[in-house]
């Protein structure tokens, strides 16, 4: 049995063998819109020059285990990731060049803020 004091309408109408149910808003939206944000970023070299081309993942866990998103960073070692949702991440990015043969890589702690634009620096080391 509903009452006022466990907050909850159900209604029923069997008008064209429709049946409608309806819950009082605050137990639809209980936890109220995602809490999302923005991450843009560069990728540099241990010179401080631009990565362009280099696959940057995003992961929520310190281990790499927890693959979340994945991207490339562009002519200007510049990447973005929209609307994720609030959370600590790292961002690992790599780049392998085959000839000559080179690879970048590197590693960068990353907190998304809600309502937010995030900003991170990947310093990569290339060999």
């Amino acid at each position: 049995m509903f009452n006022k004091r466990n907050c909850c309408v159900l209604a029923g109408l069997l008008t064209f063998g429709v049946v409608v149910v309806a819950a009082a808003p605050h137990l639809s939206h209980a936890a109220g819109p995602p809490k999302k944000g923005n991450l843009t970023g560069v990728t540099v070299d241990q010179f401080g020059d631009p990565v362009a081309g280099a696959t940057v993942q995003l992961f929520r866990d310190a281990n790499d285990i927890d693959y979340f998103a994945e991207t490339t960073s562009d002519d200007n070692g510049e990447f973005s990731f929209k609307r994720l949702p609030a959370d600590d991440y790292t961002v690992s990015a790599l780049r392998r060049v085959i000839n000559p043969i080179e690879a970048c890589s590197g590693s960068a702690a990353a907190t998304v803020v809600a309502r937010q634009t995030t900003n991170v620096t990947v310093n990569m080391t290339c060999q």
